[in-house]
């Protein structure tokens, strides 16, 4: 498959509002679409904010194997294993500075990458969070489990630190976050479609879904090759236009020497030694290129010079 000369190897695609509409179903038009993209020999990478616990069944559905970006370039998961492939975890060091500033509004969920132990979400006990988000807890007990307090970091790492609440809570707190921590961390302001209120994200600096391609393309072999093809491509082209550039000017040369015309930089030269274009004001040119002071008069003296027409 063929788009304006490129090799199509690798389709990145999200999930909400791409693969499945507004009320989470996959449309004819995109599973046919999908099905010719896969005969063509394209592969198809599933890049969504989601978990890998709620993208599952949509992965299914399509028959999609390989990887699966998830956590919006956090993670990178095997879409039929659930194996984990690279991941880009909050550092350690950051977890207790980023965890106070939370505390500040409300306590967080802290997210983890743990799905074969049936748990992705820790978080304190409920009636301490805010309304918005102990209605999401409320609304997925099975993958959430209740800590007495989220000081100690999970020991597997840590994919992000998130919070649920009212949006004039929850800006001044980002504001807060990226002043003390700037450079260190990414923080995500996002409207919560699924629930009363916003979210607020954080996770390590520099994490999205195209940095999370580098890990997978690699992999696979795609890449690599496409970065070697661009340079070669960028050497050529660069070669041959200033072999072109060089071979047009010989033939200008070639040209004013038969017809016995000077060459285009002695025409530059001759019009830049003034009104004479002949070889007087060649010299006059070579002269001043090789610093021989002001040849030429100001404007207002060579407007005096000249005779005054009646």
């Amino acid at each position: 498959m063929n788009a304006e000369g490129f090799e199509l190897r690798l389709l990145a695609i999200d999930a909400d509002g791409t693969l499945v509409d507004s009320r989470g179903e996959i449309r004819p038009a995109v599973r046919s679409a999908l099905e010719r993209v896969r005969e063509a020999g394209v592969e198809v990478i599933v890049c969504t904010g989601r978990r890998y616990r709620t993208v599952k069944p949509l992965l299914d559905e399509l028959g999609l194997a390989g990887p699966v970006v998830l956590h919006n370039g956090v993670l990178v998961k095997d879409a039929v294993s659930g194996e984990t492939l690279a991941d880009a975890f909050l550092p350690a060091s950051l977890y207790a500075p980023a965890l106070e500033l939370m505390h500040s509004v409300a306590p967080p969920m802290v997210y983890v990458d743990r799905y074969f132990d049936g748990i992705d979400v820790f978080h304190e006990p409920a009636e301490r969070c805010h309304d918005f988000q102990a209605e999401y807890l409320a609304a997925n007990p099975g993958v959430t489990q209740t800590v007495a307090s989220l000081d100690a970091p999970p020991d597997r790492g840590v994919v992000m630190i998130s919070s649920m609440a009212d949006a004039d809570s929850l800006l001044p707190l980002k504001d807060r976050i990226d002043a003390r921590l700037e450079g260190q961390v990414q923080t995500n302001f996002i409207m919560n479609k699924n629930y009363r209120g916003h979210i607020l994200e954080i996770t390590r600096a520099g994490v999205s879904k195209w940095s999370a391609l580098d890990a997978p393309g690699a992999r696979q072999g795609h890449r690599p090759r496409a970065d070697r093809r661009d340079r070669r491509r960028q050497e050529r082209h660069s070669h041959d236009r200033r072999r072109g550039l060089r071979h047009r000017d010989g033939q200008r040369r070639r040209r004013g020497q038969e017809r016995g015309r000077p060459h285009h930089r002695e025409q530059r030269s001759r019009r830049r030694g003034g009104r004479d274009r002949g070889a007087a004001g060649v010299r006059l040119a070579s002269l001043k290129r090789r610093g021989a002071g002001r040849l030429r008069r100001s404007p207002s003296r060579r407007r005096a010079a000249r005779p005054l027409r009646r």
